[in-house]
């Protein structure tokens, strides 16, 4: 493994670190292939996002198929039809047209021509599509284009049975980045998608697709990692927890990681996403254990009455803010996040840095947001609970900031009850 990505396991940065399984920390795994209610919000929401998107492929693919079936695989209008399916979605290679024998008789667009004439019959899900005579979806390979890829495939049929197949051939980590970018764009989490195997399509980092968590020699020393993907292969949802290690002056940390399924055909993926643990009771000082509304707006109005933090704030000085937010949040650990926002309604950002929104306009936000837009707009202090985009509920409390007489917006908390 090269240095720079061991590093990042260590800090946090990537999903999996040493993991190991702790399931008192979760909700608990379960075999429903349905979303669990228990599950993150957010998690459920790129669940459905990702499941949605495969279904309108599936279904687009199969409305080219039964064209297929009327037309002759050379015919002007065949290519027209591909050319409109590689055009659906970024990721999307190729779409190809192969004969009954799994012979590529047409390839879309121009620049895969050369593909035309190869015969891919040897390919575990075309040999698939043969026998049953039904769509497949394959999993992570190295297609004859040169590309590590997924293909999806529907037959084509005629009045005499099979006629050949319509696929299409998708890079998955760049298709799924157009695909939850508007989604995740400074979401507190960090969210990967996963072959039951091991082998990661994508991740939000953008740094693992194609390696194989539980084969690739970079994880061998990482036996906890493996444990957990195990664990994933066989249970379609679920939670486990892991710790990363202390390194040199960084303390170990204790993380989470939540998995849903999508599936399509005979092939499911996981997807995952990671967070810190959740405090836990025991870990809060006695004296905090009961930290409640009333505490909390009094010791947030202690931060918003500061001199540094106001002069901070009005200056843009986000390093000296940060510094004052962290020790807030060190100070209160029952604090999960406390956050600006500017006048313009933009949650600027936060710490930490994994529970805050980074420059997101708060009426994004759908009700939440509109309360979080009342409050600034009235300038008053403002409580309400809702749900987490990463699970749970927290109590938001928002405080406004002067300094003098110039209004800088709200700095609000997130804090959770004992």
């Amino acid at each position: 493994m090269a240095m720079a990505n061991l590093n990042i396991i260590k800090q946090g940065a990537s999903v999996f670190g040493m993991l190991v399984l702790a399931a008192a920390t979760c909700a608990g795994a379960t075999n429903a292939p349905a979303v669990v209610p228990e599950q993150p919000l957010l998690l459920a929401e790129v669940q459905h996002t990702v499941q949605t998107s495969l279904y309108r492929l599936d279904r687009d693919l199969k409305i080219v198929a039964t064209a297929m079936s009327q037309l002759d695989f050379d015919a002007p209008e065949a290519r027209v039809f591909l050319r409109r399916m590689c055009a659906l979605n970024k990721g999307i290679v190729d779409c190809v047209i192969l004969d009954a024998t799994g012979r590529i008789v047409a390839a879309e667009p121009a620049a895969y021509k050369k593909a035309e004439g190869v015969n891919v019959s040897d390919q575990a899900h075309v040999r698939r599509l043969q026998t049953t005579r039904a769509p497949v979806c394959s999993e992570w390979f190295r297609s004859v284009e040169g590309l590590d890829a997924i293909d999806l495939e529907w037959p084509i049929m005629g009045t005499h049975g099979l006629k050949g197949a319509v696929s299409i051939l998708i890079q998955p980590d760049i298709w799924l980045a157009a695909l939850l970018e508007p989604l995740l764009k400074s979401a507190p989490a960090h969210v990967w998608v996963l072959q039951r195997d091991g082998l990661v399509l994508h991740n939000t980092e953008r740094d693992a697709a194609g390696k194989n968590l539980m084969t690739d020699e970079a994880y061998a020393a990482l036996p906890g990692l493996r444990k957990a993907v195990r664990t994933m292969a066989h249970l379609d949802s679920g939670c486990a927890g892991y710790e990363i290690p202390a390194n040199g002056a960084d303390t170990a940390r204790s993380m989470e990681v939540r998995w849903l399924t999508v599936a399509l055909h005979d092939v499911e993926w996981r997807v995952a996403m990671i967070q810190p643990q959740p405090i836990r009771y025991a870990d809060v000082p006695q004296a905090l254990r009961s930290l409640s509304g009333s505490s909390v707006v009094d010791v947030l109005k202690v931060l918003t009455e500061s001199r540094v933090v106001q002069e901070a704030l009005l200056a843009d000085r986000k390093a000296d803010v940060m510094t004052c937010f962290q020790g807030f949040v060190q100070t209160y650990p029952s604090i999960y996040a406390v956050q600006w926002i500017d006048v313009q309604g933009v949650s600027r950002f936060g710490y930490p840095p994994e529970h805050s929104l980074s420059n997101v306009n708060c009426i994004a936000l759908g009700a939440k947001g509109k309360k979080i837009v009342a409050a600034l707009k009235d300038q008053k202090l403002t409580q309400f609970d809702d749900a987490l985009m990463e699970g749970g509920v927290g109590t938001f409390t928002l405080v406004p900031v002067f300094k003098d007489q110039q209004y800088l917006g709200m700095l609000y908390t997130i804090h959770f009850q004992f």
